[in-house]
């Protein structure tokens, strides 16, 4: 197919772009705010949930030369990685909580299953001292 330039030259389609410029590209896009990060396979299934407090500079750090978080499965992950979405949230505790059921409900195979067990937030009880104690200084 053939298409007119505004000046009236001739142009052909831009030839399909590979998914790693696809992945490129989306990585340029990532606003600096908080949320939570859904990275697929090939199939399009979602194989790992994480949560950021700035998902451009999060999410990036997994496509950078040397990167390795320590994890054993990180290059795999890495490697097997097609395509991204976000969501952007309001705060990082909102993220928190939207990753927790995120990966309750999908079981991406890259993200911990400690993960999925960790209490979020809400659910937290703080040890605060009693009114006897307090006044005597202790816990």
């Amino acid at each position: 197919m053939k298409i007119e330039h505004p000046n009236g030259s001739p142009m052909t389609d831009p030839p399909d772009t590979d998914w790693r410029t696809q992945l490129r590209e989306r990585l340029d896009l990532l606003p600096k705010e908080p949320g939570v990060y859904l990275m697929k396979d090939a199939d399009a299934k979602i194989i790992y949930v994480g949560k950021a407090k700035v998902l451009r500079d999060r999410v990036r750090s997994y496509f950078q030369p040397g990167a390795d978080d320590g994890r054993r499965q990180f290059r795999m992950l890495v490697s097997s990685v097609r395509s991204l979405d976000y969501i952007v949230t309001d705060t990082e505790l909102e993220a928190l909580i939207l990753e927790a059921n995120l990966i309750k409900a999908h079981k991406p195979r890259y993200t911990s299953a400690s993960r999925t067990t960790r209490s979020t937030p809400s659910s937290r009880s703080r040890r605060r001292p009693s009114p006897a104690s307090s006044s005597r200084g202790t816990w």
